[in-house]
């Protein structure tokens, strides 16, 4: 055995060594990803080289990067500012997913993955499609979810027209949802009414309460 002295002082080398490894492992177990908390963070590889075609990096790119090295308020800012831009609307929310996992919000992200069954798919053939796969085989690991595996089809493109943060537009509306536009009373009411929503007498003409309601589909247009 190697030792070493100073002052009068004896260390054993292997001594030293082991101290410096166990003190490592103590740090980096308290860190998923650099710079964020216990069980929070996303284990996710390195993009492929972004292709030389392309003016710039999708926000798919710039929101696993984000992600890839531990920021995911970083993320949510670039996805809640450019939710347009991603390639697929389902991406909107299957990255939202990866965000809530990261941040350690397991509920949101298990809620974010049901409206991706529901209303979009797991296809990664596209052109995001190997950051596409590698978040879902992320949240499978996270979630211990087996059945968040890549699938060879596309996921279903942006509907022509307006575009809505899917969001928020998977989500049913419900039964108290506001007409668009309100409906013209086409008729005189029967003389002698006694009862009116507003003051006024009989016969008045108008709607009976109907309010106008904003254009579904028209969110985020471009």
């Amino acid at each position: 055995m190697f030792r070493t002295t100073h002052g009068g002082a004896a260390a054993s080398v292997p001594g030293l060594v082991l101290g410096l490894v166990l003190g490592s492992v103590v740090l980096l177990a308290g860190c998923d990803v650099v710079g964020t908390p216990t069980g929070q963070g996303l284990a996710l590889p390195s993009p492929p080289p972004r292709s030389p075609n392309l003016p710039r990096p999708t926000r798919e790119r710039e929101v696993y990067e984000a992600l890839r090295t531990g920021d995911p308020a970083r993320a949510q800012e670039v996805l809640d500012r450019d939710w347009q831009d991603m390639t697929s609307p389902r991406n909107v929310v299957l990255y939202q997913a990866a965000i809530a996992v990261a941040s350690g919000d397991g509920a949101r992200a298990k809620a974010e993955i049901q409206k991706v069954r529901q209303h979009y798919s797991l296809g990664t053939g596209n052109a995001t499609g190997v950051l596409d796969c590698n978040i879902l085989r992320a949240l499978a690991e996270r979630l211990s979810d087996k059945s968040l595996d890549c699938q060879a089809d596309p996921p279903p493109p942006w509907p022509a027209g307006g575009r809505q943060d899917p969001r928020a537009a998977a989500v049913p509306s419900g039964p108290t949802a506001r007409p668009t536009s309100p409906r013209p009373t086409t008729g005189i009411r029967p003389t002698g009414t006694t009862r009116t929503s507003a003051p006024g007498g009989p016969g008045t003409r108008g709607t009976t309460g109907n309010t106008a309601g904003k254009p579904s589909g028209t969110t985020g247009s471009w």
